[in-house]
C-alpha cells in the first residue's frame, strides 16, 4: 500500500502512517535495513511526486529514532514509478533533512530494465562511481540479486532465475566478484515456479563466486 508519491491525500497519509509502523517494527526486531520503493506519482507529475516523497521521508525521519537505515530501492521505470536512475534517487536523497539514516538498495533486475548494462565491466564501474558520488558506497546496504526477463532498458519489472535472464551468468559473475561489491549482502528475489527454486538460485549464484 505504501506510496509516498501518491497525489491522493488519503492514500498519502495512510502511506506515511504505514511507513512509521514499519519503522517501529524494524526497530523492535533489530533490523539492519528497511527497503523502500520511493513511490509512483500515478499521474500527479514527477516533480510533485518527488516533493511528496521528500516531505514524507523528512516527517518520518524527524519523528523517529532509527536503529537502522531506510534503503531507497531503484525501480525498473514502468508507468509512473519514481527512482529508475541514481540521478532520480539523488534528487530525493539530497533533499532529506537527515541523510545519515538513509541509503541505497540496488536491484539488479530493476537496474538492467532501467538501462544499466550489468554485463559490461565499464558500465558497472560507471554505475559504482555514480553511487559513490551520490550516496557513498558505504551507503549501498543491500543488492537484490535478480535476473531480468526483459531486455536492457525495457523498463519491465520481470524477475528471472539467476543465469536464465538477459543479465545472465556473465553479468552476475562480474557483480559478485567485484572488489567493491563482494562483501555486500546479496538477497535473492527470484521467482518460485516450483519447489526447490530458491535452493537452485542460491547454488547458481554461489557457483559464480571465485
Amino acid at each position: 500500500m505504501i506510496n509516498l508519491a501518491s497525489p491522493k491525500e488519503d492514500l498519502y497519509q495512510k502511506s506515511i502512517t504505514a511507513l512509521k509502523e514499519q519503522v517501529d517494527r524494524a526497530n523492535k526486531i533489530g533490523a539492519q535495513y528497511l527497503v523502500l520503493h520511493p513511490g509512483s506519482h500515478t499521474g500527479g507529475g514527477v516533480e510533485k511526486g518527488r516533493k511528496r516523497i521528500i516531505a514524507a521521508l523528512n516527517e518520518v525521519l524527524s519523528n523517529k529514532q532509527l536503529s537502522f537505515q531506510i534503503l531507497l530501492e531503484n525501480v525498473a521505470g514502468a508507468g509512473t514509478a519514481i527512482g529508475t536512475t541514481m540521478e532520480e534517487l539523488s534528487q530525493i536523497y539530497n533533499n532529506l533533512v537527515d541523510r545519515s539514516q538513509v541509503g541505497l538498495c540496488f536491484d539488479t533486475c530493476h537496474g538492467f530494465a532501467g538501462g544499466y548494462d550489468l554485463r559490461s565491466e565499464q558500465e558497472i564501474e560507471e554505475l559504482l562511481t555514480v553511487i559513490d558520488d551520490v550516496f557513498g558506497l558505504d551507503k549501498l546496504g543491500v543488492i537484490h540479486a535478480n535476473d531480468c526477463k526483459g531486455d536492457l532498458g525495457s523498463n519491465k519489472d520481470r524477475h528471472h532465475h539467476i543465469g536464465q535472464g538477459k543479465i545472465g551468468n556473465l553479468g552476475f559473475e562480474k557483480l559478485v566478484n567485484h572488489p567493491q561489491l563482494k562483501d555486500k549482502p546479496f538477497i535473492l528475489e527470484t521467482p518460485i515456479d516450483e519447489a526447490g527454486d530458491d535452493e537452485q538460485n542460491l547454488a547458481a549464484i554461489r557457483d559464480l563466486i571465485k
